[in-house]
């Protein structure tokens, strides 16, 4: 089941190929979470009178793509993951098995690199660790934004602010062009730094929290693709790189392919044309 889940990534990267002009071609927006296990979403929607209400960006995501219920990562460490959805390689095959120094070899093929050859921009905009440049994951991104200022009160890049240099991405270097953007959101991993709603109401220190955040952020992302007219022409998936993490001090967040961290949640929005629900 590994494989087909590499699989997947693999031949969505290379759709590109499928487009005879530069102007027919889909783009494609990845987005990587950290710890967003295969419950983490729960896709009920609620109808009021026969509109649909949405409750948040998941709901609305869900609403209109394609979600797998057999989904497992290669690992549960998220540098390997990611390395494994770039290359479509098992982590024994393309060398990164953890999150410390090893580096992406500069022989290995990547989606990027590949779709740069076919006429794509390209752009990385990582949340923070452990997913730096100097581990080569860089390889065919145009673009690899993880410059951020590190602090005790705000250890990563907040999904919102990512989402604010993709769009700024778009207006500035984009320009209609055919693009092929991935984002990694560590957001999960901190429960305990604060977060405010849209209305300005600060959440709980939590976990449910931290992915209310993202769930709001995801929503304003969503729109502004629409208002943008780039979203049926764009491929959005949505994955975790490794299943639920866990807050009990006691219950250490397992390292084995037999654990629960392994099923990850997968969802792929298609490319079409605007269509009635």
């Amino acid at each position: 089941m590994t494989r087909t889940f590499l699989f997947i990534f693999f031949v969505t990267g290379l759709l590109s190929g499928c487009w005879s002009r530069p102007s027919n071609r889909p783009n494609v927006i990845l987005i990587a979470v950290e710890g967003l296990g295969f419950d983490a979403i729960n896709c009920v929607q609620s109808v009021t009178e026969g509109s649909r209400e949405f409750a948040g960006g998941f709901d609305r995501f869900c609403s209109e793509s394609i979600r797998y219920t057999h989904a497992f990562t290669p690992s549960t460490l998220t540098q390997s993951a990611l390395a494994s959805i770039l290359t479509a390689q098992y982590p024994s095959e393309h060398g990164l098995r953890h999150n410390g120094s090893q580096y992406l070899s500069e022989a290995l093929k990547t989606l990027p690199e590949k779709a740069v050859e076919q006429g794509y921009r390209t752009a990385f905009f990582s949340g923070g660790a452990p997913i730096w440049r100097k581990s080569g994951i860089d390889q065919g991104f145009e673009l690899f934004e993880d410059n951020m200022t590190i602090r005790y009160s705000q250890l990563f890049r907040p999904a919102g602010q990512n989402i604010e240099l993709f769009l700024k991405w778009i207006d500035k270097d984009v320009k209609g062009e055919p693009f092929f953007s991935f984002f990694f959101l560590p957001d999960l991993q901190f429960p305990d730094t604060q977060t405010v709603s849209n209305l300005g109401v600060q959440r709980s220190l939590s976990l449910e929290s931290q992915r209310d955040e993202i769930d709001e952020s995801f929503d304003e992302f969503i729109i502004e693709l629409k208002d943008r007219k780039l979203w049926d022409s764009s491929i959005v998936i949505l994955v975790g790189t490794n299943g639920r993490i866990s807050t009990e001090e006691d219950q250490p967040r397992g390292l084995s392919l037999k654990s629960e961290n392994t099923q990850v949640t997968l969802m792929i929005k298609p490319a079409r044309n605007q269509r009635e629900e």
